[in-house]
Order: structure tokens, then sequence, then C-alpha cells
């Protein structure tokens, strides 16, 4: 591809490659849920900035957006050790607050043999995650590190590379680790031949578990099934044998808009005029071992990160690339556009020129409802601290915050929710979906049940019950009450259903001042109308003889 490039695009090339086939032979399935609807409290879905302190490399926590009856996270953690190298989070009990995952032990710029896992809160006490430390011989070290639930339980799983040096090849060891009670044990071990660039954890069949999608030398791309390694759902060489560069990161998503999902590769490679190699590239997997190119984009300076992000709002993904050379920009590039003149780029923002480290992060890190783009700064600028954290897109028309708290800071860090709703200080009201009633119209009675008015957090709250539709056979008693109330179901048979229905009951919690996460709840209550309820009794066991 050759011509004349002018204005913006000696900044950002556009490299638009034309698919291998119209139709895909193996189409991927859909996502088969939505994502999960934002608690009523603002404050549960702020991310916190998980960092490394550059001189002792302990674990740092960041957290911008404390509101009302909100502990702040913010701290370093001088008493879990160090120094660490990479870091990630997990939820690893399924009680909805994120651990932190921290592998290092050789030094903030050496990746190390330790990994430990650590719960810097805890949805209740019983909850709280054990540590776990593993080390390896040295000189191997843990290479990369994800989290993501593997197996469909509820739960995150860890999937972490070490290196290592056995007979056959075997250069690295890609191991899983899982909590099971109070104890780690290791769910899988995969000798491999290694040479991974880059890891991420994600659905790539659509079976609800997370596949492990590796980046790997001689621009190869791998996707292992998160359950069970030994089975491969793509392998391929991205670019063939004269291709130029590697792929040194790798994300998932559906950025096209068509509901299948992408993979999206960057390497850190400059274009040429005359010469547009994609520096961040789409594909779109279709057989086992064949895909179908997307668009794919050219740098002016090479890009050192990409992520993939809903950059406005809209429930679609953008991504988000980072040069931090020469006319540094956070560039958010759109396929869906159709722009030629600017490149289905969606936005550019400034960072200054050659001040930034090469990891970028995005997060919703003040709690606004929209992502922001964090970066560590470098020693370069003479007017700037060294190793200081910036974050991008505090006010709506754009804006910064600078922290220089706990720093200097390690360009390896991640934004994450690590508190869920463990941390709040606010009530939370918990009742179940549903409850069945049964009506036996040989004797004109009915059955009752109760459910408790639960509150899983600190604090009290008020409640009140209501029908939202016609049942005069439904009883509640009482109609309200205070958290921790026991309210009873049950047939009314001054007015007795007849046949078989549902009504729904709405729940609504309060509390002074406080807003009540969950407290705004529909419950449905069915009852079953049968001419005979039948009740069986299990035998007593009993031992004779004594």
């Amino acid at each position: 591809m050759t011509g004349h490039v002018t204005g913006r695009t000696r900044l950002l090339y556009l490299l638009l490659i034309v698919a291998l086939t119209a139709v895909p032979t193996l189409a991927l399935a859909q996502e088969g849920a939505t994502e999960a609807q934002l608690l009523p409290d603002a404050y549960t879905r702020d991310h916190e900035v998980v960092l490394i302190n550059r001189t002792d490399g302990r674990i740092v926590i960041r957290d911008f957006a404390v509101g009302p009856n909100m502990r702040d996270l913010s701290g370093k953690y001088d008493q879990w050790g160090g120094p660490y190298y990479n870091v990630a989070t997990g939820d690893f009990n399924g009680d909805g607050t994120r651990e932190i995952i921290a592998t290092g032990g050789a030094g903030v710029t050496v990746p190390g043999p330790v990994l430990n896992v650590w719960d810097p809160v805890a949805a209740n006490p019983a909850s709280l995650v054990p540590n776990h430390t593993s080390v390896l011989p040295s000189p191997y070290y843990w290479a990369l590190v994800a989290a993501a639930d593997v197996d469909g339980d509820g739960r995150d799983e860890i999937v972490a590379v070490h290196t290592t040096d056995e007979p056959g090849n075997i250069k690295a060891r890609v191991v899983c680790l899982e909590l099971e009670g109070s104890t780690w044990r290791e769910k899988w071990n995969l000798a491999t031949g290694g040479s991974f660039r880059d890891m991420i954890l994600a659905d790539f069949n659509g079976n609800g578990m997370a596949d492990i999608i590796f980046a790997r030398d001689y621009r190869y791309v791998l996707v292992l099934d998160g359950l069970n390694p030994n089975i491969e759902h793509f392998n391929a060489q991205v670019g063939g044998p004269t291709g130029v560069g590697e792929w040194d990161r790798i994300r998932m998503g559906d950025v096209t808009g068509d509901g299948v999902r992408d993979l999206v590769l960057m390497r850190r490679m400059q274009a040429v005029e005359g010469n547009f190699p994609a520096a961040v590239l789409i594909i779109t997997p279709t057989t086992l071992s064949t895909y179908t190119d997307g668009f794919g984009w050219g740098f002016g300076d090479p890009p050192e990160d990409i992520q993939l992000v809903d950059f406005d709002s809209d429930g679609r993904l953008e991504i988000a690339a980072m040069n931090t050379g020469e006319l540094a920009r956070i560039y958010v590039l759109n396929p869906r556009m159709n722009d030629t003149v600017n490149n289905n780029t969606m936005a550019e923002l400034w960072i200054g020129d050659r001040e930034w480290g090469p990891n970028l992060a995005v997060g919703d890190v003040n709690g606004d409802g929209r992502y922001n783009f964090s970066l560590v700064h470098t020693t370069e600028s003479d007017y700037l601290p060294d190793y200081f954290l910036r974050v991008l897109g505090f006010h709506e028309a754009g804006g910064y915050a600078d922290d220089t708290t706990y720093f200097p800071y390690s360009y390896n860090f991640v934004t994450a929710n690590l508190d869920g709703t463990g941390v709040s200080a606010n009530p939370t009201m918990s009742v179940p979906s549903a409850v069945t009633l049964y009506y036996q119209t040989s004797s004109a009675t009915g059955t009752s049940q109760t459910i408790t008015v639960a509150n899983l957090t600190t604090g009290s709250f008020t409640w009140t019950a209501n029908k939202t539709t016609a049942a005069a056979w439904l009883k509640l008693e009482p109609a309200s009450g205070p958290s921790g109330t026991v309210l009873t179901f049950s047939v009314d048979p001054a007015a007795p259903p007849v046949s078989s229905t549902q009504a729904v009951v709405h729940i609504l919690a309060s509390s002074p001042g406080i807003p009540v996460i969950n407290g705004d709840q529909y419950l449905t209550v069915r009852v079953e109308v049968v001419d005979e309820l039948h009740t069986q009794y299990l035998p007593l066991a009993f031992k004779t003889g004594q």
C-alpha cells in the first residue's frame, strides 16, 4: 500500500487489510450474559489504583473516590513484604471483593520467584482469603500472572507462567492455582516451550469460563482452554513468516460491533511512509488455525500499550493505544467509524512527549461512571517529579489529577475495584428473589414461608413491603420493620386463590442520610393450588443393640 500521507495521518497511519474470507467458517459464540447491573451505591463502582513503590517494592493502594460512610483504602502496605515486580487482582472466594496477587522477591525492576496473595478487604471476617506464597528454586521466576474464573464456579483462579529449564525443551510452566476452602492447591500444571510475551484470561468460546490467551514469539497467537489447557481453541501465526515485529500485547473483545469476539494485537513498531505495517491489528479467528484480518493502525512512534475501554459510555468497546515517545498521545481507535479522514481515530489525548512509562491502565477511578486513564511518569522531565501517578479525565471536560503521596511508583500497576460492597459502612439489604406457597382446596388451608430481611454489612435500615400486583390471597406479616426482621408470606383463607398464580412484592429499604445498597428489591411469590398436599417424612436412622 502506497500513497501520500498528510495531516494527522503522519501521526497515525491507517492500515485496512482485506478480509481473507467473506464468511467465517467457524462462528464464535456470542456472550451468553450481559454485564451485571451496577449497585445503587455510586461508590461501589470506583476502581482503586494498585501500585508498587519503586524504592522498596511494597504494595500501594490509591483510593480516589471515598464518599460518606466509606473506608479509605489508600495506603502503603509495608507489613506485606516485598519487593514486588508485578501485580494483578482476582476474587478468589466469590465474596464480591478482589484480592491482590503480587510476584517478585528479587527487586522492583527484576522478576522473582515469589507469588503472594493478599486480601486487603473482606466482605465479612469469615471470608478472609488466606495468604498464599509460592517460592520456586532460583534462578527461575514468575513471568506473567492473571486471574479469572476458569471453571465456572463463581470464584477466580490464578493462572501464572514461570520459567524453568527441564529436559525436552521445557522452558516454562503455566500453572493454575485455586482456593478450596481455606487451602490453596494446584489445579493444573502445563509444561511448555514458553516464549510468551503477553497473557490475558477471557472467555474465548462463550461457555462462561475464562480461557488463556497468549501472544508468543514469532508472532504466534495461542488460545488454550482454561479448564483443560491441553485443549487448543486457536493457534496461528499472525503476520506470517515474512511479517514484521513481534506482538507484545494481546486483548480480546467485540470492538467491531458484530457480536463476535475479536483479538486485538499490538507491537512496538514504527510505521514508515510508503509502507504501513500495522502496529495495532484486529483479527477474528474463524477456525482453529485461521483468522480474518480486520482493521490495523500504524504509528509514527511505536505504541507501548493497549487497553479495551468503553470510551464514550455507549456500551461498545474501543481501543485505547498509547505511545510515549515523540508526539506522545493516547489514541482512541474505533473500527466502527469508517472514517478515512481521521483514520478511525475517535479521540487523541496529548500526554507529553517522552514523559511517561510504558503501561496504561483504565478504570473508573473517581466513581463518576466513566473510565479514566492512569499513567506513571518517567525521569525524563526537568520540571515534574519522578515516577508519580497521573489520572486523566477526572472531569467531564477532561483534566487530570496527580498523586505523589506514596511515590515513586513502578511502571507495573493495575486498576481494580477492590472493595465491592465489603468496604462500605452502608447497610446492604439481602432478600431472596422468590418464594413458593401452596394452597390445598380439599381442606381450604395454605402454607406459609418466612424470610429474613437481612443486612449483610454494618449499620441498620427500615423497610416496607408492598404488593405491586392485585393478589388478595397473599398476606404479608409484618408489612414493615427494621433490618433483621422476619417477614412471613402466607395464603389468606378469606380470599383463597382459585388457580396457581404469582404476585410481585416490592421491598424498599431506607436509612436516614445513608444509601442502602441493594435497598430496592422485587420478590416473586408463587402459589400452587392443589387438591391434596402430601408431606413425606424421612425415616429415622438409628443403631440397634444399644
